[in-house]
């Protein structure tokens, strides 16, 4: 019998921001709904395996905000855990904003990025190119 196999890539059709700040998350959260005007809700965390043998679970936080009128979803996930890191390759990283925006485009994110730096709770939010990550499958849940 002849074997099948299903070559799929994801689509990575959102921007990512990263944010370096001294905050805990839900405090955080509260600034970005500030600065931003919108409504980040708590979810439940996001269970991912690390290691190099992909043995132990991590659990990080997760927060969302969803507007069906004007299909704009956006993410705040942390990227530190006891176990390890979200994302390895940028562990200097606390935070990352992921965004579906109905017009995403550099001016957009651009905006965003300037609207979080002007907090001062904020050390740096910077425009993160989704493809260059080699954990980048971790940002599909």
């Amino acid at each position: 019998m002849a074997k099948l196999t299903l070559d799929f890539e994801f689509e990575f059709d959102f921007l990512l921001l990263g944010i370096s700040c001294h905050l805990s998350d839900y405090r955080l959260a509260w600034i970005i709904n500030q600065t931003l005007e919108i409504d980040l809700e708590r979810k439940e965390d996001i269970d991912l395996l690390l290691g190099k043998n992909k043995e132990e679970n991590g659990l990080f936080s997760y927060y969302q905000y969803d507007n069906e009128e004007n299909y704009t979803t956006i993410n705040l996930i942390s990227n530190r855990c006891e176990k390890g890191n979200f994302c390895g390759e940028l562990k200097q990283l606390d935070y990352f904003v992921q965004m579906w925006l109905p017009e995403a485009d550099e001016d957009n994110i651009k905006t965003i990025a300037k609207k979080l730096k002007s907090s001062p709770h904020i050390i740096a939010a910077i425009d993160i190119d989704i493809e260059t990550l080699k954990s980048k499958n971790n940002f599909i849940f």
